[in-house]
């Protein structure tokens, strides 16, 4: 009977699902200026369009390389969103000010309008100079910005998919002032069976047991940030 009950339970758990193909990532800096008090967060970007094939992409501010797929701008607004909410919640207002994504996506709009921007789009907003001007007219010490690199959602429902979700994403924050990337972190992971990683047991609790959408598999990690952002 105890060697049936074994089996039952084995098999049991490889049907139940867990993110694994990459784990949560921070990097610690040295401790950051004092003078940090006005936080101005950016819209993510989508690195690659809709129209673009998958691939291999390297951040231009971290250096760091994802698997990239197609990603829609609602799905990188959507999580800008999360993001700014979710530090608000968390009391953010107190010690820091973050400035919304809306007045900084304002800023942006009138920077790129200048002739000498014209026609650059993305050329010109992939930049830390650019970020540094976005941060100067809005009164920031830093800008928090991110870069989506891959949305790929579930097939199938909660308790039995075909495919699980697949997300990838960065964070960093940008010194107004020198420029310097003072703080980044990455999420990472795409949804499988808990028989293939046994070992990342609170991704699998935290979803609940289920097979998770990609906004679900996401925010878990914005979960996750929120404990490590040092500005809190």
């Amino acid at each position: 009977m105890p060697v049936r009950k074994g089996l039952f339970l084995l098999l049991l758990i490889s049907w139940l699902p867990l993110s694994c193909a990459g784990p949560f990532t921070k990097d610690k800096f040295t401790p950051l200026p004092d003078d940090i008090r006005r936080v101005a967060i950016m819209d993510l970007w989508p690195a690659l369009s809709p129209k673009e094939p998958p691939r291999a992409v390297r951040s231009p501010f971290t250096g760091a390389v994802f698997m990239g797929e197609p990603v829609s701008s609602n799905v990188a607004r959507e999580m800008t969103h999360l993001l700014y909410k979710g530090l608000v919640d968390k009391g953010g207002q107190g010690n820091y000010i973050f400035i919304p994504p809306g007045q900084t996506r304002g800023v942006k709009a009138a920077i790129l309008s200048k002739p000498i921007n014209k026609g650059q789009g993305m050329i010109a907003e992939f930049s830390i100079d650019f970020i540094r001007k976005v941060g100067q007219a809005l009164g920031a010490q830093a800008v928090l910005g991110g870069i989506v690199y891959r949305w790929r959602e579930r097939i199938g429902g909660p308790y039995g998919a075909e495919r699980g979700a697949s997300v990838g994403y960065e964070l960093f924050l940008i010194s107004v002032d020198t420029g310097r990337l003072l703080w980044k972190w990455r999420f990472d992971k795409t949804q499988l069976p808990l028989s293939g990683n046994l070992f990342d047991v609170e991704t699998f609790i935290g979803g609940g047991g289920k097979w998770m959408t990609a906004l679900e598999l996401a925010s878990l990690g914005l979960k996750k940030f929120y404990k490590e952002f040092p500005l809190r």
